[in-house]
C-alpha cells in the first residue's frame, strides 16, 4: 500500500514475510502500524460513519497544506470471504481536505491506482461488512457483559475501529461475538458464518498454539472454552 502525502510518498510494506507469525500481525506493533490502520479505517469505514469520530481529522495529514487521498483494494476470496462469483478486486478511496473533511472518491477520481473489477463509494461502510473487522487498539481491554450486538446504534460500525482513535474505548468481547458466531454458524447452519468460525479455529489453533477443537461441537460452551 502506498500513503501519499502531497508529493510525498510513504511505501508502507504489508507483507515483509508472507507468515503471520505467533501473537503479531503483518502490520508493525509500533506508531507506523498505528498510523496504517488508522488510514485504513478511514478508507473503509464509511465517509458519513468516520465522520463521526470525535477525533480532528487534519492530524491524519502530515502536511495540513496538501489533501491527503487514500486508495485501497480489497481482494476477496473464496470460499472464506466470499462465492465465486463475488471473489477479486474491490476498489475505494477516500480524500481528506486541508478542513478535515472527508469525501468518497468516485471511480474517475483514483489518481494513484487503476480500478480493477469493482469500485465503491465509501460513504456507509456497508459493504466492508463482508470483511472479518472485528476491532483494533493499543491495548487488550475488551467489553465484559457491556457489550451491544443488538445494532440498535446506527452508527455500531464505529465500535470496530474505535479504539484506534480513543485509548479509553473498549475492544468487542470475544467470548460473545463467538458464541454468537457459533450460534449462527452451528446451531442455524449458517454457511458464511460457519466458515469464518471454521477460519478462526484454525489460525487461533496454528499462529497461538491455543486449543480450539472444540469450538466446532454444537455443545461448545466458550465461557468455559
Amino acid at each position: 500500500m502506498e500513503v501519499h502525502y502531497g508529493a510525498h510518498v510513504n511505501c508502507l510494506n504489508l507483507l515483509p514475510n508472507g507468515v503471520m507469525e505467533t501473537h503479531r500481525t503483518i502490520l508493525d506493533d509500533g506508531p507506523r502500524g498505528l498510523e496504517s490502520l488508522r488510514l485504513i479505517s478511514a478508507a473503509c469505514g464509511g465517509t458519513k460513519v468516520i465522520a463521526r469520530l470525535d477525533l480532528d481529522f487534519r492530524t491524519l495529514c502530515r502536511d495540513p497544506d496538501n489533501t491527503l487521498q487514500i486508495e485501497v483494494v480489497l481482494a476477496l476470496f473464496s470460499p472464506y470471504e466470499a462465492g465465486r462469483r463475488e471473489q477479486g478486486p474491490t476498489t475505494i478511496g477516500v480524500r481528506m481536505n486541508a478542513w478535515g473533511e472527508i469525501t468518497a472518491l468516485r471511480r474517475g477520481e483514483f489518481e494513484l491506482l487503476q480500478p480493477e473489477g469493482r469500485s465503491r463509494t465509501a460513504k456507509t461502510g456497508l459493504g466492508s461488512s463482508a470483511f472479518f473487522l472485528l476491532g483494533y487498539g493499543s491495548r487488550a481491554a475488551s467489553h465484559e457483559g457491556t457489550d451491544d450486538f443488538d445494532f440498535n446504534d446506527l452508527y455500531f460500525r464505529l465500535k470496530r475501529v474505535e479504539s484506534l482513535f480513543d485509548s479509553r474505548a473498549r475492544l468487542t468481547d470475544p467470548v460473545e461475538f463467538l458464541t454468537r458466531l457459533h450460534y449462527r454458524g452451528i446451531r442455524c447452519k449458517r454457511v458464511a458464518t460457519g466458515h469464518v468460525l471454521h477460519r478462526l479455529a484454525s489460525l487461533f489453533r496454528e499462529q497461538m498454539d491455543i486449543d480450539s477443537g472444540g469450538w466446532l461441537d454444537r455443545d461448545c460452551n466458550f465461557g468455559r472454552a
